[in-house]
């Protein structure tokens, strides 16, 4: 049941809860009626148990294989072993309790055939009422005494014979193989044996079971635990929120997403890309300019990067920094996802990647031999990307991140992370000031700065955009 389930789960093969359950109860009935047979608990509430708990965890199997509620997997899956470790748990009581000397032991109150041996004896005089199979005619006597001593020898020569056949029937019929002492060592040994060896083995399906439900409390409950606990300990206070001071390309802009690159700027309403210049020191507020990117289809998702030449330098010559927009594959395409390129570098697919993508973030290069890379949060997980000759080709799943799960922007209190790109640990936590409300959009402008999109000035058609500089306090070794 499980190696069907887990082979329609990894071929990607949509299945509801129910659907699931229904497809485990076929291969379980089967199970429940073998275990019938082989499980004779006397206590009938021993026996309902066993039987629950052998249907509870497939069951619970099938649940978490499928169900789409993260907080609902991580419930089940630790269950479903712990319903399979209770269950060899009452096994192993049966087995300890039920499987004695008696129900293995042949040479005492029961005979070679399983019948109580008073049976046997009762069959045995039986037996011996029956009429007798051989009975010799009597001599005829005559008158002359030679004949009469020859009658007599032939008769009791005869009737001694069928005395002796008639005994080595009678003690070959009456003689079993449990009459033996040997057969009685040998069955008590072979008893013996059995009955160890069943105990061993339901005892080692039971340590296992358990060392599986240890491993599963550890990943499902234990460690989202102390995840949280992390999180919730070292929270910063990000701020002050300055807004900056923005010449946006017409009143009626209204952007959704933001992406930086150094100290460039760059914003999408979701049609075309603008690169923006906020106010900076002494350098006053510049119109925004559009970025030509030759987009076919909606913009879902903007990042930037810069040239490794230039990626330090606020005085570096503008087409070295560039914006890539993610936008949705063509209707005709392969790819679900494709990320444009603004300037030569044109549109290449997220290849082998069959989930809809909601953000793209671009890594910075440590060298100029580096592959430039990407990654990309689909569902609440993140992926990898390396560029290759074809698109961007995966090259590490590195797993669900609930901080991107779609909406989590919207909580009340809005927070930024920062990770590392060697091994996604959090390098620091901030929470932003609370006159913010949710972020529609952010990204990081240098070490100390980030700048976010507040979801209200993009939303409502009366209000000006806002594009908010928050100050990050020093926390661990952010990259």
């Amino acid at each position: 049941a499980y190696f069907f389930l887990g082979h329609l789960v990894s071929q990607t093969r949509y299945l509801s809860e129910w659907a699931a359950i229904v497809l485990v109860f076929a291969f379980v009935y089967m199970v429940v009626l073998v275990t019938l047979q082989n499980f004779k608990a006397r206590d009938p509430l021993l026996r309902l148990a066993l039987f629950a708990l052998l249907m509870a965890g497939p069951t619970l199997a099938a649940i978490g294989a499928v169900t789409p509620h993260e907080p609902l997997r991580l419930l089940v899956v630790p269950l479903c072993f712990a319903a399979h470790l209770l269950f060899w748990v009452l096994a192993l009581k049966i087995a300890w309790q039920e499987l004695t000397d008696k129900t293995l032991d042949f040479s005492g109150e029961f005979s070679f055939w399983g019948k109580k041996k008073d049976d046997d004896e009762e069959s045995q005089r039986q037996g011996d009422e029956r009429p007798e199979q051989w009975n010799p005619a009597p001599c005829q006597e005559t008158s002359e005494s030679a004949e009469k001593r020859r009658c007599a020898a032939a008769c009791n020569s005869q009737a001694a014979a069928g005395a002796s056949r008639e005994e080595a029937q009678r003690s070959v019929s009456d003689h079993w193989p449990t009459d033996d002492d040997e057969f009685a060592d040998k069955a008590s040994s072979t008893s013996v044996y059995i009955r160890q060896t069943v105990r061993c083995t339901v005892f080692i399906s039971g340590a296992l079971w358990f060392a599986m439900f240890l491993w599963a409390a550890v990943v499902c409950w234990v460690e989202p635990l102390f995840a949280m606990k992390q999180e919730v300990e070292v929270p910063l206070v990000a701020g002050p929120a300055v807004d900056m001071e923005v010449l946006w390309p017409s009143p009626l802009f209204r952007p959704t997403t933001i992406a930086c690159a150094g100290i460039r700027v760059f914003a999408a309403d979701g049609f075309r890309v603008f690169e923006l210049f906020p106010t900076i020191g002494s350098r006053s507020a510049l119109p925004a300019e559009e970025v030509p990117c030759g987009l076919e289809r909606p913009i879902v998702g903007l990042t930037a990067f810069c040239d490794l030449a230039s990626s330090s330098s606020a005085a570096a010559a503008p087409g070295l920094c560039r914006p890539m927009a993610l936008v949705r594959g063509a209707g005709n395409a392969s790819a679900v996802n494709e990320v444009v390129e603004c300037g030569p570098g044109g549109a290449r697919p997220l290849l082998q990647d069959s989930k809809p993508a909601g953000l793209v973030a671009a890594f910075p290069q440590g060298s100029a031999e580096d592959p430039q890379r990407l990654v990309s949060a689909r569902e609440g997980e993140l992926v990898q990307f390396v560029a290759s000759a074809d698109g961007w080709a995966p090259e590490w799943n590195l797993g669900a991140v609930p901080f991107f799960t779609p909406g989590a922007a919207g909580n009340v209190e809005a927070t930024a992370q920062a990770r590392s790109l060697q091994t996604l640990a959090v390098d620091g936590r901030w929470l932003l000031p609370p006159g913010l409300g949710p972020i529609a959009s952010g990204c990081a402008w240098d070490k100390a700065n980030a700048i976010v999109l507040p979801a209200g000035s993009s939303s409502s058609a009366a209000s000006t955009p806002r594009l908010v500089r928050v100050a990050l306090p020093p926390s661990g070794s952010s990259k």
